[in-house]
């Protein structure tokens, strides 16, 4: 079974909870590797209501950032920008067979100062040049 990355998107949007919800069908196409240290996730987990599958196994990115659903931050966006860097890591150091990305917000992006508009314009950073 391929192993997946799985950038975990921006903590204050859908992205865990979409991890979550979709993890049992997930699981059955592939073996996925989420890229959201376990703090986050149990913070996350808890304002949902949610339980964290014992299954769910994750890549620590780092970094500290306090979860508040729908506010757009500069410190979401650099945890998702950061979770997304190391999906495209993990994918370049071959410990993965591919990636795939969670929602950003754009705009916590532009707030945390990252340079490229979205996972596209990162995509053609590091795979294109």
């Amino acid at each position: 079974m391929k192993k997946i990355a799985i950038s975990i998107g921006d903590l204050n949007g859908i992205g865990l909870e979409i991890a979550l919800k979709a993890h049992s069908e997930v699981k059955k196409l592939c073996h996925p590797l989420y890229c959201v240290d376990e703090k986050l996730l149990q913070e996350g987990a808890r304002l949902l209501n949610m339980q964290v599958p014992s299954d769910f196994e994750m890549v620590k990115v780092g970094g500290s950032v306090s979860i508040k659903p729908g506010k757009i931050s500069e410190k979401s966006g650099k945890y998702s920008y950061k979770s997304f860097i190391k999906a495209i890591t993990l994918a370049k150091e071959k410990k993965v067979d591919a990636i795939t990305t969670l929602p950003i917000h754009k705009q916590a992006w532009a707030k945390a100062g990252i340079e490229h508009k979205g996972h596209t314009d990162v995509l053609r950073y590091f795979f294109v040049q």
